[in-house]
């Protein structure tokens, strides 16, 4: 016989809101760990790819979850993808312009910063489409659901 244990709602909401909060703490810890050994420490890929991959599958789970769920990604709506867009790209601009620079800067001093101030303008582009079609696929999905979960509980109250 299994013993059922009742726990009352604030222990379990109190429960959940740290574990909440302690996902939000080692999701910061693992993509401080990737910045920080990519671009101050200079360590090859190898050295830090499982940190990468466990806050990429952890992301990726989280947005797929909250999507299946029918839970609400964004407050913002239509200005999330281009706020979420013009944040990462400027973060991946500063972070590759600091990497290029430390280790090509006798290549941009002998050359000129032409092609350095070039190549942050094609990196921001790059991150900037490539997150902004992300992030609208995702609002898309979620705006969608957010939609169909809107008309079953219209049709539940009719």
């Amino acid at each position: 016989m299994k013993k059922h244990t009742v726990i009352d709602e604030r222990i379990l909401t109190q429960q959940r809101k740290i574990n909440s909060e302690a996902l939000v703490v080692l999701m910061t810890l693992l993509g401080v760990a990737v910045l920080i050994q990519s671009a101050l420490l200079n360590r090859p890929f190898h050295e830090y790819w499982i940190e990468l991959a466990t806050f990429l599958i952890t992301s990726t789970y989280l947005i797929v979850r909250y999507l299946i769920v029918g839970l609400n990604i964004s407050t913002n709506g239509q200005h999330m993808p281009l706020l979420v867009s013009t944040v990462v790209a400027l973060i991946v601009t500063i972070l590759n312009g600091f990497t290029n620079y430390t280790r090509y800067n006798n290549f941009y001093l002998k050359d000129g910063l032409g092609i350095f101030v070039a190549v942050l303008a094609i990196t921001f582009l790059s991150a900037f489409l490539l997150t902004y079609v992300v992030a609208t696929i995702v609002n898309q999905l979620n705006q969608h659901r957010q939609a169909a979960i809107n008309k079953k509980m219209d049709e539940i109250e009719k």
